[in-house]
C-alpha cells in the first residue's frame, strides 16, 4: 500500500508560486499555482497530492512550448490527482500551471475557517494546518 501513496521519484518539485484568495462569506477559496519541476524522464502523466479540491486549466510549459492536460484522474484513497497529457512531456525543467478551488472547512486541516468575537460581533478568519499531510487540502502539491 505504501507505493500507492508515494509519488513517482522521477518528478522533482523545486519551488512553488502560489496565490490563494479566500472568500470568508462563502467559506470557499480559489487559487492559481505554478510548480517548477524537473522531470528526470519523459512522461505523459504528472501525479501530485490533492484532497477535496477541484482543479482546472492544467498546462505544462517548457520554454515557449505549452502542453495541455487532456484528463485529470483523482484517486480519493491515495489522495492524488493525475494529470494526463496528449503528448509526452520532455525530460528536464518545466512549469506546471493550474487553477484550483476548495472549501474553507471547519476540520482544522489544510486551509480552514475559524472565528473569534470582536466587540460583541462574530468574525471569521482563514488559517492553515499542514501537518502531517494536510497541505494537499489547501493546494495541489507534493505533500
Amino acid at each position: 500500500m505504501k507505493n500507492k501513496i508515494r509519488l513517482p521519484n522521477y518528478i522533482k518539485p523545486e519551488r512553488y508560486r502560489l496565490t490563494i484568495k479566500p472568500d470568508l462569506k462563502g467559506f470557499v477559496f480559489e487559487g492559481e499555482e505554478t510548480i517548477y519541476l524537473k522531470l528526470t524522464k519523459s512522461t505523459k502523466e504528472i501525479i501530485l497530492h490533492s484532497k477535496e479540491l477541484s482543479i482546472s486549466d492544467i498546462e505544462y510549459q517548457v520554454a515557449s512550448i505549452k502542453y495541455q492536460a487532456r484528463q485529470i484522474k483523482f484517486d480519493k484513497k491515495a489522495e492524488t490527482a493525475t494529470f494526463v497529457f496528449h503528448h509526452k512531456l520532455p525530460k528536464g525543467r518545466g512549469e506546471l500551471n493550474l487553477k484550483f478551488k476548495g472549501i474553507l472547512n471547519d476540520k482544522m486541516r489544510g486551509f480552514y475557517r475559524s472565528s473569534y468575537v470582536h466587540k460583541g460581533k462574530k468574525k471569521h478568519l482563514a488559517a492553515t494546518q499542514f501537518e502531517a499531510t494536510d497541505a494537499r487540502r489547501a493546494f495541489p502539491c507534493f505533500d
